[in-house]
């Protein structure tokens, strides 16, 4: 596994150039959009095929976040990152305002499709559309707690292809995570055992990206090739070293391994 200093936008310039040389036109999916601005960044980057955005856009969904964590005073309540949504979270207007963002800046593109529902829901919608085709590139950003990061995995891993790839946001154990209680580093550590997709770029950032592939698939020693011969730096490690991966936080935000 890389560990690269780096974002997110690079990494999808990564794995264009990898699409690029394998000759696939990719179909990609967003799975949590919000304002559709980073989905607007991958179609810009990827000129995919074809794009599918999930995201239930319902101040209903933190319902499960806030059951689950009343009780945790290291939590804080989702209210705390209204600023994040653009409005108060606890009023559906705000989702609504999202929801029509999304669609204002894909309303001229034919080959995208939106589709609102929870990621689960989604998925039933998403399969009906894809029919026999298959992802070449899942983008995963929506709830970011453990079970449901967890099984949006288990779930998605399936509409992946030969040489597709899950990239995922906030791959991270952080003081700042702790706070919103993430478990996207959690679930990944153990969806990696369980399957056999497998680390090969973490960002070196406060909130890292990571990208996951299926071991043994031409698609890794095409990305380990792109970031080999480009200026890129990085440092390689065991990839059983994932799950102890910590931001640690100075006048730099760097992600340690011990």
């Amino acid at each position: 596994m890389k560990v690269l200093i780096g974002n997110r936008i690079m990494l999808y310039g990564i794995l264009n150039s990898c699409f690029q040389s394998l000759e696939i036109s990719p179909r990609i999916a967003e799975i949590g959009v919000l304002n559709g601005k980073n989905a607007e960044v991958m179609v810009q980057i990827f000129s995919p095929s074809y794009t599918y955005l999930i995201d239930s856009w319902s101040s209903e969904i933190f319902k499960d976040y806030r059951d689950t964590n009343k009780h945790r005073e290291w939590v804080d309540d989702i209210s705390t990152y209204s600023f994040y949504f653009g409005g108060d979270v606890n009023n559906q207007a705000t989702f609504d305002n999202l929801y029509d963002e999304v669609q204002k800046l894909f309303l001229h593109k034919k080959n995208v499709k939106i589709i609102r529902g929870s990621s689960f829901d989604g998925l039933k919608k998403l399969k009906l559309e894809l029919g026999t085709s298959k992802l070449d590139l899942i983008y995963l950003d929506a709830s970011h707690q453990y079970e449901t990061v967890f099984d949006d995995l288990m779930y998605y891993k399936d509409l992946i292809s030969e040489n597709g790839v899950f990239q995922l946001n906030d791959c991270c154990y952080s003081d700042l995570g702790v706070r919103q209680n993430l478990g996207v580093l959690e679930a990944v550590t153990k969806f990696v055992k369980m399957t056999n997709f497998i680390p090969v770029v973490i960002t070196n950032t406060d909130w890292s990206d990571i990208v996951l592939i299926r071991e043994g698939h031409m698609m890794i020693n095409k990305l380990n090739q792109v970031i080999s011969d480009g200026n890129f730096s990085y440092v390689e490690i065991p990839n059983q070293l994932l799950g102890a991966a910590v931001v640690k936080t100075g006048k730099m935000h760097n992600l340690s391994f011990c």
